[in-house]
């Protein structure tokens, strides 16, 4: 498991240049097979879509799949900044694409 040990600050993954960690939901079926591709990618906001939903903490991402029984999704990294992010009704969406990385939950407890 990528272990992504801060969040919310500077971190340095696999030489990438150095960005905050942001935080987003997804199916774990759908997500964990793709997960260590660097083309795996949050998709950003397009004509026809809104982009992706952004957490600022591994709190808030978890709080929401607690609230919605989300036993088949999990918590994953953002390698992006807020500056990437706007916000519409109270969350959190992604303007341009963002990699997603794996993060290890233990951190977090």
């Amino acid at each position: 498991m990528r272990n992504v040990e801060t969040h919310g600050e500077l971190v340095g993954l696999g030489g990438e240049m150095s960005k905050s960690v942001l935080y987003t939901v997804g199916h774990k079926d759908t997500y964990d097979p793709f997960l260590g591709r660097d083309d795996f990618m949050k998709v950003g906001k397009r004509d026809d879509y809104g982009g992706g939903v952004v957490f600022l903490t591994f709190e808030e991402a978890q709080d929401f799949l607690d609230d919605r029984n989300g036993d088949d999704y999990r918590v994953y990294g953002l390698v992006t900044d807020i500056e990437n992010t706007y916000e519409k009704d109270g969350r959190r969406y992604l303007i341009e694409d963002a990699k997603i990385v794996e993060v290890d939950d233990e951190n977090f407890s």
